[in-house]
């Protein structure tokens, strides 16, 4: 949306993270995810993936402005600045 990169997913991604996590928090997953520089950090595990041989799709290439996921029962928001980012 203008000069500004979003990157969303549908909840499936954060569902699978809360299965393996202590913490429910979604904030907390999107920002692992940010720092892993990958949407899927727990693929295949407990999330169902294809396996790619030449490329991975589920890279993050460059750091979103705005990172959101969606089926979550209420609003959150946070800044997060990437330890990577100058």
């Amino acid at each position: 949306i203008g000069d500004r990169e979003l990157l969303g997913e549908s909840g499936d991604i954060i569902r699978s993270f809360q299965q393996c996590s202590a913490t429910q928090n979604p904030l907390k997953h999107l920002e692992t995810m940010l720092i892993c520089r990958h949407m899927a950090p727990i693929a295949p595990d407990t999330l169902p993936c294809f396996p790619f041989t030449k490329f991975d799709p589920f890279l993050i290439h460059h750091c979103p402005h705005i990172i959101f996921t969606a089926s979550t029962d209420q609003f959150h928001s946070q800044s997060f600045l990437h330890p990577h980012h100058s």
